[in-house]
Parts: structure tokens; sequence; C-alpha cells
């Protein structure tokens, strides 16, 4: 009765997570603690030790974590340096906790899975009723404000770039679960392409560049075998013309943030301007300066600490100073 009781808290406190991951980082914190307590409360040592020698990827985790706690021992700044290791504290808790528990059964599986793409959707909802409310209601946006407005709408919980990650990844799940019924219903159908299409529309107008291009090219490479599988030859090339067309309509059609997207594509490491407000510039300005520290320091990096004082170097020594601190996602680590 009590592992019973044990392992339905560890199945429901993944639910939890699931489903927030969305959300603030303080709701997933919290929910964390308790997977990790629920963890501790669930299973011998022994037992997860056994299973975490089973899942060999776990090292493949964990080890990013060490290396960068290795990284402490000849950093400047150690409170900094511990700063980021709380940051990465997932890659060693997840694959430690997750992979030495009991595997969950398809059906419990997929209510995860499930719980996921319910969080994204009410995310969504939320973030897009914020930014009307703000545009339409209050009217107090900045003209900067308003031309960011699509990619502030997920900015209420965490930054679009992280969001459209999880709008990708949430459109793939519906697809998994969708293909896996074996009877679909009429509604089944079409209540997962009204789903599908909510979520392509959000990625491709609030999402991050990297989100737009993984949507693309997995839905390009999709279609292709598809059709590859189910048509000829010709009906494949036109498919596919289709998809290379609406795409160049949609990044002509003016939208801000398919300009942006637009921007990035014919972009220029040879020509990077030093301009933190030029979309292009301030994501190749970073990885420039970011090549030249790593040529310097190959094998055993700057420091985990240190990468902040030594990019602001390298971008100077590049002409790039209104760069300086942009850091832009974390491009060059």
């Amino acid at each position: 009765m009590l592992q019973n009781l044990k392992a339905n808290a560890y199945y429901y406190t993944l639910l939890l997570l699931s489903f927030s991951l969305p959300f603030p980082i303080l709701i997933t914190n919290i929910i964390i603690i308790l997977l990790a307590i629920s963890w501790i409360l669930t299973g011998s040592p022994s037992k997860k030790i056994s299973l975490l020698k089973e899942h060999k990827i776990s090292i493949l985790f964990m080890s990013v974590f060490f290396l960068n706690c290795i990284g402490l021992l000849y950093s400047d700044n150690l409170t900094w340096g511990l700063f980021k290791i709380e940051k990465i504290l997932t890659l060693l808790l997840f694959p430690l906790i997750i992979l030495s528990s009991p595997r969950l059964s398809e059906k419990l599986f997929d209510n995860v899975l499930k719980a996921f793409v319910g969080g994204v959707l009410l995310a969504s909802v939320i973030g897009i009723a914020n930014a009307i409310y703000k545009r339409f209601i209050l009217k107090n946006l900045s003209d900067f404000a308003l031309n960011n407005f699509y990619i502030e709408i997920p900015h209420l919980f965490m930054s679009h770039v992280y969001f459209g990650i999880y709008m990708v990844l949430a459109i793939y799940i519906l697809v998994f679960l969708f293909l896996k019924l074996k009877d679909k219903s009429l509604f089944q159908v079409l209540f997962t392409g009204v789903l599908v299409g909510f979520l392509y529309v959000l990625v491709f107008t609030s999402g991050s560049f990297m989100s737009f291009i993984v949507l693309v090219l997995s839905t390009t490479m999709l279609l292709g075998y598809y059709l590859y599988k189910h048509f000829k030859i010709t009906n494949i090339i036109i498919a596919l013309l289709i998809v290379v067309g609406v795409t160049g309509l949609l990044l002509n059609s003016g939208h801000p943030s398919l300009n942006r997207y637009k921007q990035r594509i014919f972009l220029s490491v040879d020509n990077v301007e030093n301009d933190q407000y030029n979309y292009s510039s301030n994501r190749i300005g970073p990885l420039v300066a970011g090549f030249s520290v790593a040529k310097e320091h190959w094998l055993w990096g700057v420091g985990t600490s240190n990468t902040e004082k030594a990019m602001e170097v390298s971008s100077i020594s590049q002409g790039l100073d209104q760069l300086v601190h942009l850091n832009t996602h974390n491009q060059y680590l």
C-alpha cells in the first residue's frame, strides 16, 4: 500500500512538472523539489544505481554539469560561477531522477506528454490574452513595444526563444499522439488539426528564429517522406515547391516577426554591424567573439565564471563594443 502511494506520488509530481514547464520558473523549481523528495522516498539506492547503469545516456547529460563544476577550479568569480552551476542543475537532477526511477507504462507516459501540451496551450492563451489587453485596452505600449508585440506574447512567462522550442515540441507530441490512435474519429482529426494549426501560427509569429527554422525543415522532411511513400515523384516535387513558395510568401509578407527571420537568413559573418538593435549583428556578433575566445582557449576554456569577461575583451577587439554583454541566448557557449 505504502509502495503504491510512493509510486503514484512520483507519477503525479512528474505530471505536474510536465504541465508547469511553460510557466514561471519558481513554480517549476518548487515541483522539482517535490519530485526529488518523492524520488528519495521511492525505491532502494541499489535499484536506482542498477537502473542508471542500464541508461548510459544519463552520463552524457550529467557530464556537462560536472565539466562546469570542474571549471570552477580555475574561475575568478566564484559567486557568478556557482550561479551558473545552479542554472544547469537540471542537467544533473533530471537524468538522475527520471532514469533511475521505474519506467512508466505507455499510458502514464502519454499522460505526461499530454500534460506538457496542455501547459503550453494554456500558457499560449494566457500570453495572447495579456498582449491583447495591453495593446487594445490599456493602449500604453511604446513604439518599441509595438514593434515587438508578437514576440512579447510569451514574455509573460519566459523568453520567446525558450517558448518557441516548447511550442515546436508540443506540435511534435500532438502529431505523435495522433498517429498512435488506431481508430481516428472526425472530431479527433479536427481537434488535433486546430491545435497544431494554432501552434504553427504562434511559432511563426511569436517564436524564435531557430524554432521557425526547425519547424519549416521538419515539416518539409516529414511531408517529403509521406509523399515518397504514397505518391509519385512529380507530386513530391510539386508539394515541396508549394512549401518553398508559401515560406517565401510568408517571409515577404511584411510581418514584423517574419521580417526578423528574413533578416537573419541573409546575414553575413564578414559584415557584422556594431549595432545591438540589428537582429543579424546581435546574433552573429557573439558568435564571432565566441569563436575568437574558443581559438585561444580550445582545451580547458576560460573558466565557468570567466566567460562574460572573455567575451567583453573579444568583442571590443573585434570592434563590436556595442555588443558587449549582449550574450544573445548564450549562443557562443
